[in-house]
């Protein structure tokens, strides 16, 4: 037996992906769409309920703006819906409703994993939300064991927590300490406890501001973001149309043998490593030269 919630927010995600086609759908369209998915789910489950009304869409609406807190409003003159801005809310919420339709195949369907291959993804930190949470919240430091990787080393340390961020399915706190603002992957991360001792936290930082420029989790302080053009074969041009490496990113030429696109960004390490990732065949960098 499907459960009738998660149908919904199943439901919640088609109509936030209708939305956001941005063709400004009516009510009576956005019901259209989520009868045809429920009449495609009902070939699979035989108790789904095929028949929706308008009442149970306007109401799901509701429920992005409330709970996923997506501003979605209504164009008098358009006669539909609209999102009224890009903001991280959204990708947010999409992550979100994606990782339950995930959950609801693994749920649904006993014999999945006999014909899709999900990637594992382990918590890799989340254990720790909350109480680096409440250190921001309470402005408190913390103190841990941190494992170096490359060094192969353990040191302990001593940091202000100023928030934290995702970058390739791991979790990274981002704190300052007397060489300035870190981060540090909470996989490697052990013995966390907050301390007694406090810190001003600077109310103008932005994490969003502060990684701007930035592909990944690592940012020079000193550094000034640039000009950088990658040139690229047809098919590694069509994996970076369809997944951006920065918002800055354009096509300045496009030939039948080669795309070449125009970023303006940090040149970090983390975006050094996913260009060279490809091999120099595959994706050269033109600007600055010397990179691969």
């Amino acid at each position: 037996m499907t459960n009738n919630s998660l149908v919904q927010l199943m439901r919640i995600k088609i109509i936030l992906e209708e939305i956001e086609k941005n063709y400004h759908p009516t009510i009576s369209q956005l019901q259209t769409v989520a009868m045809n998915w429920l009449l495609d789910m009902s070939l699979i489950f035989d108790d789904i309920k095929t028949d929706i009304s308008e009442r149970s869409i306007t109401r799901d609406i509701k429920e992005l703006r409330e709970v996923f807190d997506i501003n979605i409003e209504y164009d008098k003159k358009a006669k539909g819906y609209y999102i009224n801005s890009m903001h991280p809310q959204k990708e947010d919420a999409k992550d979100a409703l994606e990782t339950i339709h995930l959950y609801f195949i693994k749920k649904n369907f006993p014999d999945a994993k006999s014909y899709i291959r999900f990637a594992p993804r382990k918590a890799k930190g989340r254990e720790l939300f909350f109480v680096i949470l409440k250190a921001i919240k309470d402005r408190k430091k913390v103190s841990f064991i941190y494992e170096q990787y490359e060094k192969h080393e353990q040191t302990e340390r001593n940091v202000s927590p100023l928030g934290l961020k995702e970058f390739k399915g791991f979790w990274y706190l981002i704190a300052k300490d007397d060489e300035g603002i870190k981060s540090f992957g909470l996989d490697r991360v052990s013995g966390l406890n907050i301390r007694l001792e406090k810190f001003a936290y600077a109310e103008d930082f932005d994490i969003d501001e502060y990684y701007k420029y930035c592909f990944g989790i690592v940012r020079y302080p000193n550094d000034e973001p640039q000009e950088i053009i990658i040139k690229t074969t047809p098919i590694k041009a069509s994996y970076y149309i369809a997944n951006p490496l920065h918002p800055s990113q354009k096509i300045i030429e496009e030939t039948a043998e080669f795309t070449t696109f125009s970023l303006y960004m940090y040149l970090t390490y983390d975006l050094i490593q996913e260009l060279r990732s490809h091999g120099k065949c595959e994706v050269d960098v033109i600007k600055p030269e010397g990179v691969l």
